[in-house]
């Protein structure tokens, strides 16, 4: 899946959300990755080799880029828009 994938899945929301529904989504799964109710299915592995070209954005940056747009839009386009750089 893509950037663009995930856009045009949040488009698809005509503007249903705001930030007090990402900010609920976010604390929802952290209060069930807390608790234990996490299945691990989402675990990331980490690269085999580390890379200077490699920005991990945190999860509630990521979820406002995608759902709201503003300023974490602003700032991981920046990073998106270098040939050389991975998000």
């Amino acid at each position: 899946m893509t950037f663009g994938d995930l856009f045009e899945r949040a488009a698809a929301l005509d503007g249903d959300r705001d930030e007090a529904d990402v900010r609920r989504a976010l604390d929802d799964a952290r209060a069930a990755r807390e608790a234990g109710d996490s299945s691990g299915g989402d675990a990331v592995a980490e690269p085999r080799e580390p890379s200077p070209a490699r920005v991990v954005a945190d999860a509630d940056a990521l979820a406002a880029d995608l759902l709201l747009g503003g300023a974490a839009r602003e700032a991981l386009d920046a990073l998106r828009s270098h040939a050389w750089t991975t998000l």
